[in-house]
């Protein structure tokens, strides 16, 4: 229907200053200035005058950071960043085939600190950390009545949560039948809003933010064997996932179970790694992929229920 030829040239100059004071305090400095530039022209339509041209930035993102190791297993760390993303090629002409020029680049100020560490002899680690991010010009997606994407600066959000992970070594022996046995959880927090979000005279500020769910904690469970079996053991809790900007429709929360066994080989001049395993264990039924802001109420993509597969990997 169209025939487009665009470029897009982007650059960014960074530099970064890294500062150990003593044996304990690490300190790190860095900015980046970024622009880019988008040249756009429309060979199919003689109505407009071509090419035209658009620049974001140039913005400049400064970063801190400090790290302190108060004992040989603890530390503490904290940043503080500006982070810019200007918009895609796919996000400034999407399949609506419509470019839109007044697209902004996202940015905003983050903010960071956390706990990292072992204990227990070495067998646990964990890492532990709360941010706190005010995004502005957030890019959100939006579907037209023929189910094409465009996109939208949905003024600003706030994104603060919680990160937590840990990972406990039980067996970390190779002399021994079960080389190693490691058991690990991973947990975030998002409670994402959007924050002043107008369009018209519909208010979306204070609702969750699009796409994003509150909840997701991963749990592992990874063995290795000395006769080079393996087997990995995954199960998946997300919470339930905002769909629209006005929160009124969601997907619901799932639960994935999955497992993957296999066998390596080792020859002289190649690897072999023969594997198989099973997805959704539980028969789950839940969307993936899900369409933001779709029209006519088409938000869902079924995932597979329960499904095998396996496969070969061969590395010389």
């Amino acid at each position: 229907q169209y025939k487009d030829k665009v470029h897009v040239t982007q650059y960014f100059l960074f530099a970064q200053l890294n500062m150990n004071i003593g044996s304990k305090l690490f300190i790190q400095a860095g900015a980046s200035r970024n622009e880019i530039r988008y040249w756009y022209n429309r060979t199919t339509d003689a109505s407009q005058v071509y090419p035209k041209i658009t620049n974001s930035g140039p913005t400049v993102s400064p970063r801190f950071g400090v790290s302190y190791a108060a004992f040989k297993s603890l530390s503490f760390y904290g940043t503080i960043a500006k982070g810019f993303s200007p918009a895609t090629l796919a996000e400034v002409r999407p399949s609506t085939g419509i470019v839109n020029y007044t697209l902004q680049p996202e940015y905003g100020w983050n903010y960071e600190a956390g706990i990292k560490g072992t204990v227990v002899k070495n067998m646990l680690d964990y890492n532990a950390s709360f941010y706190y991010f005010n995004l502005k010009n957030a890019i959100v997606r939006r579907t037209d009545a023929a189910g094409a994407d465009y996109y939208v600066n949905a003024g600003s959000t706030i994104q603060k949560g919680v990160e937590v992970w840990l990972n406990g070594r039980i067996i970390h022996d190779g002399k021994k039948l079960i080389r190693s046995l490691n058991l690990w959880n991973s947990f975030s927090y998002q409670p994402y809003r959007f924050n002043d979000y107008v369009i018209g005279s519909t208010i979306y500020s204070g609702n969750a933010l699009t796409g994003v769910p509150r909840k997701i904690n991963i749990t592992g469970f990874d063995v290795k064997t000395k006769h080079y079996y393996y087997g990995n053991i995954t199960f998946n809790y997300t919470s339930s996932i905002s769909l629209n900007d006005a929160s009124t429709v969601k997907a619901k929360p799932y639960h994935l179970l999955q497992l993957k066994m296999g066998r390596e080989f080792y020859y002289s001049k190649c690897n072999v790694n023969v594997f198989a395993g099973v997805d959704n264990m539980l028969n789950e039924v839940y969307s993936l992929g899900n369409d933001i802001n779709a029209a006519g109420s088409r938000y869902f993509n079924a995932a597979p229920l329960r499904n095998y597969y396996g496969g070969v990997r061969i590395e010389f």
